[in-house]
């Protein structure tokens, strides 16, 4: 048999960012320093680091920070920016998603992608989120680092609780809810 054998998982690593504004207490060193673990963690392990962009931002802005951090480290990893529609291919690929606070967590949950998010942090559903282990937090950069690994390696379990996060609808409450829409739509008079 070979002497390496192929991971569990070969998928890719997953940085959803969020918009600045929304991080309260982040400082672009902050991110810096998160991404600089990623990049590291991507290059040892042979991984495609993903760059998930929020809508609100730019793709060159984190483009900028990436190249950077890659030269001061003399680092080549193979990173992908990704924005907009697609994401459901991004996640078929995923094997580990590092996030703030990104809805798209109820997404990867789906996929049954473990998360990561950093217990320095604080965001709006964080509180819900600890109670029902459904991220992985950080305690620190390389804790961090240590969680992204044991994913890649498929140490990392996943949670399960992704109905916990939906609203009970019908069958019967979704069909009126889009016939409503449709009708609205068939109402509208033409040129608006």
């Amino acid at each position: 048999s070979p002497s390496h054998a192929e991971p569990a998982n070969p998928g890719k690593i997953l940085f959803l960012t969020s918009v600045d504004a929304a991080l309260t207490h982040t400082h672009e060193s902050d991110l810096r320093e998160i991404l600089e673990r990623l990049l590291r963690v991507s290059a040892a392990a042979k991984r495609t680091l993903i760059v998930r962009v929020h809508p609100m931002e730019t793709v060159g802005y984190y483009r900028a920070i990436v190249e950077r951090v890659s030269a001061e480290l003399k680092l080549t990893p193979e990173v992908e920016y990704s924005q907009g529609a697609g994401l459901d291919s991004v996640l078929a690929n995923t094997a580990v998603a590092v996030t703030y606070s990104s809805t798209v967590f109820l997404d990867c949950l789906r996929h049954g992608i473990p998360i990561i998010s950093f217990d320095w942090h604080d965001f709006a559903y964080k509180s819900l989120i600890e109670e029902h282990n459904v991220f992985h937090f950080a305690r620190d950069l390389a804790d961090l680092e240590s969680l992204v690994e044991r994913a890649l390696n498929g140490e990392l379990p996943v949670s399960k609780d992704y109905d916990r996060f939906l609203a009970p609808t019908s069958k019967l409450e979704l069909s009126e809810f889009f016939q409503s829409l449709v009708s609205k739509s068939l109402a509208q008079p033409s040129g608006e």
